[in-house]
């Protein structure tokens, strides 16, 4: 997966005091880092700043710390100087308790992060599940998306994550596809705008970074993208008037991260099977 993390012409910068908006600490220009991350970085060597990018998964189990597993992460942590990871299973306290444990080993705090699109029961043994985004699209109420998105990311918080790979803002427009689905909003662009522009706000107003996904559209295809290629033959004026809108929307709410697809779009990129997450 490829993120790009997106602060429009400013930056978080967790002050003491600060002022909050949106239930996130002032906005301030992403020149003004901090002299001590301005320091810390510059004592990274480019092989650490490359490390930093990456975020290692594991199954998020409670692990003895002699067991196999847990010393694989110790090295990430401790020798590979990782910036982070993703867990898909065990419960909120097993979790809890690993993610202390590696946080504890770092020398840089970890970027933790989870798949609850619908809530930390998606993934775990425990917490809250919601229903899926389409049941919520139904609706028609994007107060529901906020409330959603700020409950799932206040049990995000209680147990140490810090993003959420959500909202999903693909336009469903496939009923062969089988790997988005009832994730979607729904197959209106201004309907899913509308209801992952609200889910954005709900996270991130709960302290949580919000990831709008998959960029730049995963709802036209009949192939899961986990295991094959899907190709999209969309020209660009399809892509702009369908697919782009709920990223544009989600970006303009302030949207602080977006996921790429794999995919291939050759209306973008007419290289031959290369992905999205590549370009």
């Amino acid at each position: 997966m490829l993120f790009f993390f997106h602060t429009p012409d400013k930056i978080i910068q967790s002050t003491e005091g600060a002022m909050s908006v949106h239930g996130i600490h002032d906005y301030y220009d992403f020149t003004a880092i901090s002299p001590e991350t301005e320091k810390k970085i510059s004592e990274m060597t480019l092989r650490e700043k490359i490390a930093q990018m990456i975020i290692s998964s594991s199954d998020g189990f409670a692990l003895d710390e002699n067991s196999v597993e847990f010393q694989r992460l110790r090295n990430l942590v401790i020798n590979e100087k990782i910036g982070g990871f993703i867990f898909f299973k065990g419960n909120s306290v097993q979790e809890a308790g690993l993610i202390n444990k590696l946080q504890q080993l770092s020398e840089t705090p970890l970027l933790m992060s989870a798949d609850f699109e619908r809530g930390t029961r998606m993934r775990l043994d425990d917490g809250s599940l919601y229903p899926n985004n389409m049941a919520l699209g139904a609706t028609r109420d994007p107060e529901l998306a906020y409330k959603m998105g700020y409950e799932i990311a206040k049990e995000c918080r209680a147990i140490g994550i810090h993003q959420n790979y959500a909202p999903v803002v693909d336009v469903n427009n496939n009923s062969l596809n089988p790997i988005i689905n009832v994730r979607s909003f729904g197959e209106d662009p201004k309907l899913v705008s509308e209801m992952g522009d609200k889910m954005v706000k709900g996270i991130q107003d709960a302290n949580v970074i919000a990831t709008a996904k998959h960029f730049p559209g995963h709802g036209d295809t009949e192939i899961d993208s986990h295991s094959d290629l899907p190709v999209l033959n969309l020209d660009m004026p399809r892509l702009e008037s369908v697919e782009l809108p709920p990223f544009k929307s989600a970006i303009d709410a302030g949207v602080m991260s977006v996921m790429i697809a794999h995919l291939s779009f050759p209306a973008v990129d007419d290289e031959s099977n290369v992905p999205a997450s590549r370009c």
